[in-house]
C-alpha cells in the first residue's frame, strides 16, 4: 500500500513540473484573430430559440455561420 501510494505521489510531482516547465502558457495578444462578437442577431436569435421548442426532442437545429461572422484580423 505504501509503494502505491509512493509511485502516485511521484506521478503527481512530475506532472506538476512538467506543466510548470513545458506546459507553454498562450498570451492571446499575439494572436492574428480575435472574436467579433455575438453570432446571431437577437431576432435570429429569438427565431433560434422559437424553432428549438418547436422541434423539441425531435431533432436538432443548426445554425450556418460563415468564419467572418465568428472572427476577425486583428491589426
Amino acid at each position: 500500500m505504501l509503494e502505491i501510494f509512493i509511485v502516485l505521489a511521484l506521478l503527481v510531482g512530475f506532472s506538476m513540473v512538467a506543466l510548470k516547465y513545458f506546459v507553454k502558457q498562450e498570451d492571446t495578444k499575439s494572436y492574428q484573430y480575435k472574436v467579433k462578437g455575438p453570432i446571431l442577431s437577437s431576432a435570429q436569435t429569438a427565431f433560434y430559440n422559437a424553432l428549438k421548442e418547436a422541434v423539441g426532442e425531435h431533432g436538432v437545429i443548426l445554425t450556418k455561420v460563415s468564419m467572418a461572422n465568428v472572427v476577425t484580423h486583428s491589426r
